[in-house]
């Protein structure tokens, strides 16, 4: 069988933070873990030709000392190489090894532009730090003539969180981010990840106003506004019968842990918050990674995945990530 397009490879998850809409702040995981270099050459070596590599699980990627060579190391492969991060440690001379290795895309996980309410929602954060980290990425990058990484801010859906859209839109073309990105909130039952901050498929007339309002922003300023998976983020998804089926990473994509363990995805931990352990597919520091992409366990969870009655963690989710 035809290996993936996209790896998603989790450096550590360790966390500097505690998020309320992250289940690692509310539910039990794995045991805490930097994977180590070698075992991360072992697992690129295990999996060839992929496109796409993304560094980032359920930790903060700048926790583990070593990602910059991860970074490297991923490049020379020849695939896209990116993460997501809070942005809470990348310092310049993170910031310079990060350019330095090729890095081609950092995406900083914001959600909010008002000090005092970022730090409701990411706790432990400092929202000054984070711009100024940000914006002393984005100089030492074009000081250095290089055309990457690229950088986008990211906001998680919200009913709570989307008046403030507009205003983190102001923010990012001001520190020279040119693309921010709305994703779709993963309800637990905790936090605020709860029914009343919904957005998706309910969307109230005040909703639709804050969006456009962003949008509005985004269009004067000449930064793009998106939802994730690159659509807009008005886009509320066609309505199909059997939405998980929408989405192809059982056949294009996979997630290996810090542990070395095998997920349907890098949302499992969200979308089975809690269990994601009974979604585990194998362990690639125990066995080779084509064994198991193309073994039974995985088999199963195709064959499942292609009926009325998905696997658990696929139910509620598909490519309709936007709001």
């Amino acid at each position: 069988m035809k290996g993936p397009e996209t790896l998603y490879v989790e450096p550590t998850n360790r966390c500097n933070l505690a998020c309320s809409t992250c289940p690692r702040t509310f539910f039990p995981g794995e045991p805490e873990a930097d994977m180590p270099l070698e075992r991360f050459r072992e697992v690129l070596e295990q999996v060839p030709g992929v496109r796409r590599i993304v560094l980032h699980g359920m930790g903060e990627p700048l926790l583990h000392r070593r990602v910059h060579e991860m970074v490297a190391l991923a490049v020379a492969r020849g695939a896209h190489v990116l993460f997501n991060t809070n942005g809470v440690l990348l310092t310049r001379a993170v910031a310079g090894r990060l350019v330095d290795a090729g890095l081609h895309e950092l995406r900083v996980s914001v959600d909010m532009p008002d000090p005092g309410l970022y730090r409701e929602v990411r706790s432990g954060g400092n929202l000054g730090r984070v711009y100024r980290n940000v914006e002393g990425l984005i100089t030492l990058r074009d000081a250095r003539g290089a055309a990457v990484p690229a950088v986008s801010f990211w906001m998680t859906e919200g009913r709570s969180r989307l008046r403030y859209l507009a205003a983190l839109v102001r923010d990012a073309a001001r520190l020279g981010v040119r693309e921010v990105y709305v994703q779709r909130l993963i309800l637990m039952g905790r936090g605020d990840a709860v029914e009343g901050e919904a957005v998706f498929g309910r969307r109230t007339d005040a909703d639709r106003a804050h969006l456009a309002e962003a949008d509005r922003v985004a269009r004067e300023l000449g930064v793009s506004l998106w939802g994730s998976g690159d659509r807009s983020a008005a886009d509320e998804g066609a309505g199909a019968l059997r939405p998980w089926q929408e989405c192809r990473r059982p056949y294009a994509a996979a997630y290996v842990t810090a542990n070395g363990n095998l997920l349907p995805c890098c949302l499992t931990p969200f979308t089975a918050a809690g269990r994601a352990g009974d979604f585990v597919l194998g362990n690639v520091f125990e066995t080779r990674f084509a064994t198991l992409w193309s073994g039974p366990a995985y088999g199963e969870l195709r064959k499942q995945f292609a009926s009325e009655s998905p696997p658990e963690c696929c139910r509620l989710c598909g490519t309709r990530w936007s709001l």
